[in-house]
Order: structure tokens, then sequence, then C-alpha cells
């Protein structure tokens, strides 16, 4: 049989280029350090690492959320710690007026003493950062805080908090207005801050600062109740060991259910609770801890669970509230609308607690209920008007002032204190953050990086079958050359 001389010329073409092909491929890896840089060369892991690189870029992003919310919350820090301290330096003044021992020549380098401060407080309130202001709610880039014409301070942002998307789903407070801090409004407003489910109620609350709700977990009871300490009849659950002292959940009857499932013997079986994760049992387990998808826990006392039931319990939680540490605790009745009086000043907290899920602590913040500038200016004007106003009605006058002064200093530092907690909690994302970082970038060089010792290796083969492959595909047409011309 004859070979045809064209049919020698692709074979050893072909040949050649894909040995040419591997060649290269291996060469590109070597310069690159990857393992594929187009999609044909590995499909799966190509599109796995656009997947990976989507990520990361996401989580670069968080990052950078995180700091430039991060540097918002220390220019912040500043300002109020700032502020604060200069309070505190002047307040011995002001008390040595209010007691009667100021002389006229104190009262008056007292007065200017509030003047700069005053001003430098004015100063702050207007801090900036890269030319945004740091107090002025969503309207970051305008003054947040100008003097009329006869000096009276008023606020030109908005009432809302700036936030940052530091997370996946996670958007965290980051300053509360400038005005809630610096000024008075009327009426004001009530925030709240936490994950237990209470929200302000309907009416107007007279508390003022930054204050705690806290909400605590007294008894669970499962289905018809008819089961001794709690338990269900039906169903055969009951509250666990722990249940009274350690679960976590509150809501009354709906808020809440338990999904069982108990084999035919009754000796194990599986329970949910509001869809979160299945835990699996025994009869002998009379203290399970079980959590729900918000967090919310349980401790059951499956021993006497009904066997073959197949199905789900609703439970109600019931629990205690307290405003800032008040005494006695108020039992939570699951309205629209709580109200919450302060057994010393008499001052009230109106709470819805109709969604309440779960025991926990709310920080609750009375936006603007203080109005440093204006308790400022009226002391100054106080303390200058020598003629018109006794000593005896300046100590009463003063008294007042400086009780208002001391409400602003205590929300500056109730506010320092939020903060600060914020930013702790940054720095806390931020680490999660960097560790996601830096699985991606592992997961990244497992996908896409190149072992060079083997690549070197494999590029030594590749050269010498590449070599071999051009002088056997030379012998061959050459050979086929001279059987042509016989």
């Amino acid at each position: 049989m004859r070979i045809i001389q064209s049919f020698l010329y692709e074979q050893a073409l072909g040949h050649v280029q894909r040995n040419l092909t591997d060649l290269t491929r291996v060469q590109e890896q070597i310069l690159s350090g990857r393992r594929f840089s187009r999609p044909e060369q590995d499909p799966v892991g190509f599109e796995r690492s656009l997947g990976l690189r989507s990520e990361q870029r996401r989580t670069t992003q968080y990052l950078d959320n995180v700091e430039s919310a991060r540097s918002t919350l220390d220019f912040a820090l500043a300002a109020i710690q700032t502020s604060s301290e200069s309070l505190g330096r002047v307040r011995p003044a002001i008390l040595s007026v209010a007691n009667g021992t100021a002389s006229i020549e104190q009262r008056r380098a007292l007065a200017e003493d509030l003047r700069q401060l005053r001003q430098q407080l004015l100063a702050q309130a207007n801090t900036r950062l890269q030319g945004q202001a740091v107090f002025g709610g969503t309207f970051s880039g305008r003054t947040p805080f100008a003097e009329d014409a006869s000096g009276k301070v008023s606020y030109l942002g908005d009432g809302l908090q700036r936030k940052a998307t530091v997370a996946p789903g996670v958007t965290m407070p980051l300053i509360f207005p400038g005005d809630s801090i610096f000024l008075s409004r009327a009426p004001h407003e009530t925030l709240f801050e936490g994950t237990t489910g209470a929200a302000p109620g309907a009416g107007f609350d007279t508390a003022t600062g930054v204050g705690f709700l806290d909400l605590v977990h007294t008894a669970t009871f499962y289905g018809d109740e008819g089961l001794g300490a709690g338990g269900d009849t039906v169903s055969g659950l009951a509250p666990g060991t722990s249940s009274a002292a350690s679960d976590t959940i509150l809501g009354g009857p709906g808020v809440h259910e338990i999904a069982l499932t108990v084999a035919a013997d009754g000796l194990s079986g599986t329970v949910s609770l509001d869809g979160g994760q299945t835990v699996s049992f025994t009869s002998s387990d009379t203290d399970l801890r079980v959590e729900g998808i918000d967090g919310e826990i349980l401790y059951l006392d499956l021993s006497s669970v009904t066997a073959g039931f197949s199905g789900t319990v609703s439970l109600r939680a019931e629990g205690q509230i307290t405003v800032d540490g008040g005494s006695p605790p108020v039992a939570l009745d699951y309205t629209a609308t709580q109200v919450f009086q302060d057994s010393t000043t008499q001052k009230k907290t109106h709470v819805d607690t109709s969604a309440v899920r779960k025991a926990g602590r709310e920080t609750v913040t009375y936006a603007g209920t203080t109005d440093l500038f204006s308790s400022i200016d009226g002391l100054i004007q106080d303390l200058e008007a020598e003629s018109t106003i006794s000593l005896a009605d300046l100590g009463g006058v003063t008294r007042g002032r400086l009780r208002e002064i001391d409400h602003g200093a205590d929300t500056l530092r109730d506010t320092l204190a939020v903060v600060g907690s914020r930013s702790a909690r940054l720095d806390s994302v931020r680490d999660h953050l960097s560790d996601a970082e830096t699985q991606i970038a592992s997961l990244l060089g497992r996908f896409e990086g190149v072992d060079l010792t083997e690549a070197a290796g494999r590029l030594a083969q590749l050269e010498l079958g590449y070599e071999a492959t051009l002088t056997v595909s030379a012998r061959l047409l050459s050979l086929n050359n001279l059987l042509s011309i016989i």
C-alpha cells in the first residue's frame, strides 16, 4: 500500500502542533503563576475562579466600607470626647455660682469661659472628615449647625442616622443625627437598637439621653400546657431542666413553633425551632438545647414525647422588662404600647412589645432632648446681668441651667459609650472580613496556582517530546520522498 505524502505531512504537522500547544501552555503557567488564563483551558476551574474573584472584590469593598466607617466613628469619638471634657472643666465654676460663692469678677471670668466653650462646642458639632460633616445625618455635605443674627444655633442636617453596609446583609448605624447630641427637638424621636423585637410605642416619651431596656425570659409553655409545668399533653414536649433560667425565647401564642418528629417506639426523633437547625434527640434528653433562626434558644425535656408523633407544637413564653435597671420589673403583655415609668424621675417610655421574640438588651436613644447651646447662652446672660438679677436669684437660675448642662454632658457621655461600642463591633466585623479574605486568597491559590517544581519537570518532558516529534517527523517525510522517487 502506497503512503500518500500529504497524509504524512498532515500527521506530522498535527503531532508537532499538539506538542507545541502543550509546551506553550506550560510555559504560560510558569510565567503567569496560574494554571489557566482562558476558559477553554479549564472550564470548571475558570468558572470557580471567577466566582471566587467576585467574592474577593465584594469582601475588599466591605473592608473599605468598614475602614471608612471606622474613620467616621473615630472623628466622632474625638469630637464628642473633647466636648465632654470641656464641659467637665467648667462645671466646678458653674457650681460655685450656683452655690452663691463666686464673686462678680469670677462670674465675669466664667461668662467669658462659657463663651469660648460655646464656640468650641459649635466647632466640634461642625466637625468634618474629608469634606463631609460628621454630625449632619445623611445631609453630610452641608454645615449642620449655623447661627442666625441673634446667635441662636439651628440644625440644618436631617434626623437620620448615617449607616454603612459592612458585610453581606449587615448594615450598621454609625453616628446619631447631630441634633440628638447637641440640640433638642419637640417632639423627639425614640430609637431602639437591638434584636429583641421591641420597638417604640405610641405616645410621647419624657425620658432623655440614652438608656436601656432589659427583657428577660421567665417561663415557657407548650401546646395545651396541661403536662406538668407547662408541657403539652398531645406531643409530650415539656420545658427542659434549664428552661426557666436559660431560655431566651419570648412571645405570645403563635409567635413561635416547634417541629417535632418522634420514632414509632418513642425512643428517638428530631426537633427544630422556628425553621432553625434540626436536632436529633433520644428519650433520655431532659435538657436539649435548640436554637431558632433568629438566635432564640429553648431547652427541652423530651423524655415523655408521644411515640409516633409528627407535627408542630405552638408555644408561648412569658417574660419581664425593665427600663434603665429600674425596679420592680414589669411583665411583658405583648401589646402595641406598654408604658414604663421610672420610679425616681417619673419619666415615661412607651414600648411596642407586640413583636418581641427573644430576651436581650435594647439600647434606647431619646433623640433630640438636650440643647446645650441655649443652656449656655442663658447662663452667660444671667452671669452678665449684674444689675438686674440678685445673687440669690442667680443661684437658683444657675442651678437650673446647670441641670440642663449636666443633662447635655450626660447625653455626650452616653453617646460616647454607644459610638464606642459600635467602633468595637466594627473591629469584630473587620477581623471576620480579613479572615474571609485570607480564606478566599487561599482557595484562589488552590484553583489557580501552579506548582513550579512540577511545572518545570513537565516543561522539560514536553521540550524533549517536542524535539523528538520534530526529529521523527523529519525522518518520516524524508523517507517518504525517497520512496516516491523509487
